[in-house]
């Protein structure tokens, strides 16, 4: 399992500190693969709001970040993503979330795994 740098705002940080917290923060439905994803993501919530609670200067920090964590965020950010279409009537702000969230969601698989030219 290989482990990348992914550098961040601070602005980043937060947003996906926050997603993921939302994320564990839903109902689904209990199964073995659940459990392994939701293991994952609070480790790598835990690092976020440990990096978060230090108030040191992020700009420019790297995070580091294994391929299954990329995985587990991916399917999160694409989970939350879904859930504010349904939570959040149709308007330019539930666009504007929608559009971050897969904004970041490629931004991360890009950094992690980037085009093969």
């Amino acid at each position: 399992m290989s482990q990348q740098p992914v550098p961040f705002h601070p602005e980043e940080f937060r947003a996906l500190k926050t997603t993921i917290g939302n994320y564990l923060d839903q109902m689904v439905p209990p199964s073995a693969k659940r459990n392994r994803l939701m293991t994952v993501l609070q480790g790598v919530h835990v690092r976020l709001r440990h990096l978060l609670a230090l108030g040191q200067k992020i700009e420019g920090q790297r995070f580091w970040l294994t391929d299954v964590e990329v995985m587990a965020i991916d399917m999160a950010l694409v989970a939350v993503a879904r859930l504010v279409r349904l939570i959040i009537e149709p308007s330019g702000e539930q666009e504007d979330t929608v559009l971050a969230l897969d904004k970041m969601r490629w931004r991360v698989r890009m950094l992690v795994f980037p085009r093969q030219h």
